[in-house]
C-alpha cells in the first residue's frame, strides 16, 4: 500500500468553541477560514536528572508537561457584506475581543474581560484544529490545541494587504488521523492599505508607510495534575497593546517630527481611517490614549524615515473596551 503523503498546501484551519470547556471539540466546516504560514509546535518540558553513579553516564530526562502552539496569518478583510462578521470571527474572539454588530452596517471588535458567549462576547475556551491533507486527498492529520486563547498582531504596509498574525497556546492533544472538511470559503479580496486618513489627535500624518498594532495579550498556561499532559488549557491574564508607525523625516520648519514624536509624549488618539473603498470590505483601527516615542531612525532606500513606537494606556475614565477598536464596515 502506498504511503499517504502529507502536503503543506492541503491544510485547513478551524477555531471552535469548546463544549465541555477545556475539552477538545472537533471542528465543523463552518468553523474554517482561509489562512497562510501555518505552524504547529509541540512544547514539551524535558526535566533533567543529574544523578551520579561514578562513571559520567547521564540519567534519562523526565518528560514533563506538554503544551501546543499554533501560529498563522490571515489577510485583513471583511466578509463582503456589511453587518456580517468575517469568517475568522472566532479567532478574534479567542484573542479576548468582543464584537458589536450593527445589522447591515458594521462589526466592531473591542477588548473585553467578559467570557460568556453572550451578546458578542468570547466563549470561555476554544479548540484550534489544523487539518493537513495530501495524496490521497481524503486522508489528513489533525493537529489540536485545547482550551486555548491567543494574541493577534495587525500589520499594514502602504500598497499591500493588511494582515493579522495569530498565536494560540493551549494544552497538547495527540495528533490523530482525520479527513479534510468541505469548507465554503469566503473569497473576498483584501483591500490594500491605502486611501485612508492616518491621523493622530485628528491631525493627518503624511507619508506613513508601515503600521503595526500588537494587542499584547499575555496568555498563561493553566496547570492540572489530573490532565494527561499537565495542562488543562490557557487564559488571558494581562494586556499591553503596543505598536509603531513610520513616517518621513523633514526639516523642523516644515514639521518638527523629533519634538512631536519624542519624549514619551501623550497622544489622545490614533486612527487609520477607513481602508478599502467597497462597503462590506472596509476596515479601520482606532486607538485612544497613547504614549509615543522616542523615534528610531531607519533607512528606506536612501530616504530617512522615523519609526515611532507607541503604547496604548488607560486614563482614569477609560474602560478596557475603549482603548482599541478594529471596525469593519
Amino acid at each position: 500500500m502506498a504511503q499517504t503523503q502529507i502536503q503543506i498546501g492541503m491544510a485547513q484551519v478551524f477555531v471552535t468553541e469548546e463544549s465541555p470547556l477545556n475539552t477538545y471539540t472537533a471542528q465543523t466546516a463552518g468553523d474554517g477560514f482561509l489562512a497562510e504560514n501555518i505552524v504547529y509546535t509541540i512544547n514539551s518540558d524535558m526535566v533533567p536528572q543529574l544523578l551520579v553513579r561514578g562513571d559520567h553516564v547521564p540519567a534519562p530526562d523526565v518528560v514533563g508537561k506538554a503544551s501546543a502552539t499554533v501560529t498563522f496569518r490571515i489577510p485583513l478583510k471583511y466578509s463582503g457584506t456589511a453587518g456580517t462578521a468575517p469568517s475568522y470571527d472566532l479567532a478574534l474572539k479567542a484573542c479576548g475581543l468582543a464584537v458589536t454588530n450593527v445589522i447591515s452596517t458594521s462589526d466592531e471588535y473591542l477588548i473585553t474581560n467578559t467570557f460568556d458567549s453572550l451578546g458578542g462576547n468570547p466563549h470561555e475556551s476554544y479548540s484550534v484544529t489544523i487539518l493537513e491533507g495530501g495524496d490521497p486527498a481524503a486522508d489528513a492529520l489533525s493537529y489540536k490545541v485545547v482550551g486555548c486563547f491567543g494574541n493577534v498582531v495587525l500589520t499594514g504596509e502602504a500598497g499591500m494587504p493588511g494582515y493579522l498574525d495569530f498565536t494560540f497556546t493551549g494544552a497538547y492533544s495527540a495528533v490523530t488521523d482525520d479527513a479534510l472538511e468541505s469548507v465554503t470559503y469566503d473569497n473576498t479580496i483584501s483591500p490594500a492599505f491605502m486611501g485612508g486618513t492616518f491621523a493622530a489627535a485628528g491631525v493627518t500624518i503624511n507619508a506613513v508607510d508601515n503600521f503595526v498594532l500588537d494587542w499584547g495579550n499575555v496568555v498563561a498556561l493553566q496547570t492540572d495534575v489530573n490532565s494527561t499532559h499537565g495542562y488543562y488549557g490557557s487564559r488571558i491574564t494581562g494586556r499591553r497593546p503596543v505598536g509603531s508607525f513610520d513616517l518621513e523625516s523633514t526639516i523642523v520648519a516644515t514639521d518638527d517630527v523629533y519634538l512631536k514624536w519624542s519624549g514619551q509624549n501623550a497622544v489622545t488618539s490614533l486612527n487609520t481611517g477607513p481602508v478599502g473603498g467597497t462597503a462590506g470590505n472596509k476596515w479601520q483601527v482606532a486607538l485612544n490614549d497613547l504614549t509615543v516615542g522616542p523615534p528610531e531612525q531607519i533607512d528606506s532606500e536612501g530616504v530617512r524615515r522615523l519609526k515611532v513606537p507607541f503604547q496604548v494606556f488607560g486614563q482614569t475614565a477609560d474602560t478596557i473596551s475603549s482603548l482599541v477598536s478594529l471596525k469593519f464596515t
